[in-house]
Parts: structure tokens; sequence; C-alpha cells
């Protein structure tokens, strides 16, 4: 018998799958089997339900997922990234402006789309 960590590849595969379809029930459920895995299956059951949101344009709900993720593992640089989507999403320039000063923390300034270097900086230029 498959451990629930055995199976997490396979259930976040078909929650992809579910998404694709527009069944958003069986998507959860996929999501949920998939996130029994560990604190490593829950990280990636809320790091793939927060992608498909920001596919789907619902930026508030993923930037509630995210914050579940922050809470529940430690930081990283792919779940700023989605989170930095999300906040652009959103409109909120200040939650903008923080991410990428946690993403330059984490090395990863030059995947920084440049329509979202932080208002400081923009101004500091334009002002040169």
């Amino acid at each position: 018998v498959a451990t629930p960590a055995a199976e997490m590849p396979a259930a976040l595969v078909a929650a992809r799958a579910a998404f694709a379809l527009g069944d958003s029930g069986r998507m959860r459920e996929w999501l949920d089997r998939a996130g029994q895995g560990g604190a490593d299956a829950r990280a990636a059951s809320l790091m793939l339900e927060a992608e498909m949101l920001l596919e789907a344009s619902r930026f508030s709900e993923a930037v509630e997922v995210l914050k579940r993720l922050r809470e529940s593992s430690r930081e990283n640089a792919a779940a700023l990234r989605l989170e930095l989507r999300a906040q652009q999403g959103c409109g909120n320039q200040d939650e903008v402006d923080r991410i990428v000063r946690r993403l330059k923390k984490h090395g990863v300034v030059a995947e920084v789309p440049a329509t979202v270097v932080p208002v400081d900086a923009r101004v500091e230029s334009v002002s040169r």
C-alpha cells in the first residue's frame, strides 16, 4: 500500500489536471490528498494551489494560500516569486516592494521584472 508521501506527485498531477478541466471539487480533493504526506508535501500542495489561483487571476485568494505557506514552512525564493505576482495582481505596491527586498536578500534580483522595481528606486532613477 502506498504511503501518502509516495502518492504526493501523482496527486499533484491529478490536481493540475482537475484544474485544467475546471473541476474545482476534484482539484481540492487532490490538493488535500497531496498535502497529507508531511510538511514538504503540504508546502508543495500550497505552492501548486497558489500557482493555479494566479493562473485564474484569483490574486487575493493566492495571497491567502501563500500566507498559509509562509506560516507553515521556511521562506523560499519560489514562494516569494509567486507572492510577488499575487501582490502585483492585487495592486499592493507596499507588499510588492517588501517582496522585492526579500528577493534581493535571496540573491534572485536578476529574476525580478523591471516593472516591479520598488517605487523608491524608480523615483531615485528619475530624479537623477
